[in-house]
């Protein structure tokens, strides 16, 4: 969201005008707060001179703002495709959900310009596993004789903008 930087001047005598610029731009005299909402890296120096003309050294404050929502997307297993143990074989003939025989890794992939990725989140109908290393990885459950469920990918950023319920798969698995 929105940063509201304040910049407060003290003298032992009195203030004169606060300066500031915002990642080196001009210089520009303080009246009010510094409102920044757009997305990005910024550093903001500013510096005093008293009423008698003493200046004080600039000094620095930055920050990012990322307010945007992360990608992600499910790499494998993918809709109408039949995999044994970990191998795509080919596409189905009939039926849309995936076909899955045997163990199964699947993956993701996301992304995020902003603070970056956190965690991607995989959940099934055994529960949710979050894993925070690329390459993004989750271990289908077992079902004996065979089951079937949807897996769906979601994803955190640093900043804790959620892109939730971004990918998702129907499957049928048989072990």
């Amino acid at each position: 969201g929105e940063v509201t930087v304040t910049l407060n001047a003290e003298d032992n005598v009195e203030t004169g005008e606060t300066y500031y610029r915002i990642n080196g731009g001009n210089w520009l005299k303080y009246t009010s707060h510094i409102a920044i909402d757009d997305d990005g890296e910024y550093t903001i120096d500013y510096y005093s001179v008293d009423a008698v003309g003493n200046e004080e050294s600039v000094k620095s404050v930055s920050f990012k703002i990322d307010g945007t929502a992360p990608t992600a997307s499910l790499s494998t297993p993918q809709a109408g495709y039949i995999y044994l143990f970990g191998n795509e074989l080919m596409p189905r003939i009939f039926g849309d959900p995936a076909l899955i025989i045997g163990g199964y890794t699947a993956t993701a992939t996301a992304s995020d310009d902003g603070s970056g990725v956190a965690y991607v989140t995989f959940t099934s109908g055994q529960g949710s596993v979050e894993d925070a290393v690329s390459p993004y990885q989750y271990n289908l459950p077992f079902y004996f004789p065979f089951g079937s469920d949807t897996l769906t990918v979601s994803v955190t950023d640093m900043a804790c903008n959620s892109a939730n319920n971004v990918a998702s798969v129907d499957y049928v698995k048989i072990l």
